[in-house]
């Protein structure tokens, strides 16, 4: 190192600090010197003089001395910042001053040198971290405040651990073919604007629901804003709570700590209409959206099965792979109750003279509920039997086996569409341990209307996915472990 070291030399080189020639001399010795420091840090340090302690920052009813942060939301809102004498012994000028901000000089408030005002956002402040310095008339550094911005966090949803259709639950935009504010509401998010999708929530009254919340972009700053605040606020009062309160405000610490939400359903959004309202989440100060959820309540209504269970000429016993009261529960609890319906299930049993074996054979499936219907109802050329309709459907319940249409499947069975009439064949268990209540649910599907997810028709003409088994839990898909449905499913199946 040639760091000055005789009297001459030192006279020349004071203005020189030893870091200063190191670096010029021998910049190895320097190196890491500034590492980890942040941005504007290696640029400045406190006049050695002492009059930064003797002067601070003033915004709104805050102070703040030298080197302090100031924390606050991009929200293009107009801030003051005035620099005032904090300790009265100091005798200066603040008609003197300039200010800088982000590097760049920016002229003080009219006829009032001390104050500076500007806007939160990203074209005055395009760092996380950006310095606002005052300077003397000849440009030395007073003063900094650390002016740390930030971006709003988003805040989205999932449905809770654990989740087996007890609720309705659905991010069907996640398909290209729903991926439309068409199907589901928007809003704009973030830094960049981006489409914001709102998932759905449907609970019956009287039900909770615990969902999952994901927060993206929480950041320290937004942990270290004391004046941070985001609501979650349903649109309509009365009609719900959130983790037991009518809306829920929680301050950087508490969303940083949020893993779910639990809502519970206290009355019907509409009694007979599946009319949604929202669940909005926004920034307190800004009203900026962050989140949305949509949400549907309302009165079930009431649709009748009967189970026939029917016995071939060739065969000894009835089929038992199926229970009325097991399938009630299943369709009351974990699939259809997500429609708003509640289903009876009656049974019946009927002996065919028919055989077995010839049938499953040799008909169609068409064919063999017409057959199935002529023997027991008399009817004939696919006419409905008396007494049923959209709202009470029966159901053959068989140990005919059906293949199906990929080598090496079988059908669980087959539906009507739009009309009752459906046939459950002896189920066959799958590699996505499929029960024989998911089976006669996606028939049931049918009965209210709707194709498959990989088919369209006039209730929903849309297919959602031409691929089968790509929904994963889908009830109107194949190759599937089935306990949900979408939106534009829950809108236009037959309801009444």
């Amino acid at each position: 190192m040639d760091y000055p070291t005789t009297p001459a030399l030192a006279d020349r080189y004071t203005h020189l600090l030893k870091p200063q020639w190191d670096q010029i001399h021998n910049p190895q010795s320097t190196t890491g010197l500034f590492d980890g420091m942040e941005e504007g840090a290696a640029k400045y340090s406190s006049p050695t003089s002492g009059i930064a302690k003797k002067l601070r920052f003033v915004i709104g009813k805050d102070k703040y001395a030298d080197n302090d942060s100031y924390y606050s939301i991009y929200n293009n809102k107009e801030i003051e910042v005035k620099l005032e004498i904090a300790d009265t012994s100091l005798k200066f000028d603040l008609t003197k001053i300039k200010w800088k901000l982000a590097g760049k000089e920016i002229p003080s408030k009219d006829k009032m040198p001390n104050v500076l005002s500007f806007k939160i956002n990203a074209t005055n402040l395009p760092k996380r971290t950006n310095n606002l310095l005052v300077l003397d008339s000849l440009g030395k550094k007073l003063i900094r405040l650390k002016i740390r911005a930030y971006y709003a966090p988003i805040v989205r949803f999932e449905e809770g651990s654990g989740f087996n259709g007890e609720y309705f639950f659905d991010k069907g935009y996640e398909f290209t073919a729903l991926s439309s504010p068409t199907y589901y509401d928007t809003i704009h998010v973030g830094k960049n604007k981006e489409t914001y999708f709102a998932p759905v929530l449907g609970l019956n009254k009287g039900q909770s629901a615990t969902i999952k919340v994901i927060i993206n972009g929480f950041t320290d700053n937004v942990l270290n804003d004391k004046d941070f605040k985001i609501v979650f606020k349903p649109e309509l009062t009365g009609k719900i709570t959130i983790n037991g309160l009518d809306s829920l405000v929680l301050d950087a610490t508490g969303l940083d700590k949020l893993n779910d939400i639990d809502i519970k359903a206290l009355n019907y959004i509409n009694r007979d209409v599946l009319a949604p309202m929202s669940i909005g989440i926004y920034i307190a100060s800004t009203r900026e959206k962050v989140g949305l959820l949509k949400y549907y309540c309302a009165e079930k209504v009431t649709k009748t099965i009967k189970l026939i269970y029917t016995k071939f000429k060739d065969e000894s016993n009835f089929p038992s792979y199926i229970t009325p009261t097991g399938l009630s529960q299943f369709l009351n609890n974990n699939s259809l109750n997500q429609f708003f319906l509640n289903i009876i299930v009656d049974s019946v049993h009927f002996t065919s003279k028919r055989y077995k074996v010839a049938t499953m054979n040799g008909w169609s499936n068409t064919q063999i509920i017409d057959s199935l219907n002529y023997e027991k109802f008399g009817v004939i050329n696919g006419a409905t039997p008396a007494g049923y309709s959209i709202k009470d459907d029966y159901f053959y319940i068989t140990n005919l086996v059906r293949p199906g249409s990929i080598p090496g499947t079988y059908l669980g069975g087959f539906h009507n569409v739009k009309r009752p009439g459906g046939v459950q064949v002896r189920y066959i268990t799958t590699p996505y341990n499929e029960s024989a209540e998911e089976l006669t649910a996606h028939e049931l599907g049918h009965w209210l209307g709707l194709p498959h997810t990989f088919e369209k028709n006039a209730q929903v003409p849309v297919i959602v996915e031409p691929t089968q088994g790509r929904t994963k839990d889908n009830f109107m898909d194949y190759n599937v472990k089935r306990k949900k449905w979408f939106k534009i499913q829950l809108l236009n199946y037959i309801r009444n």
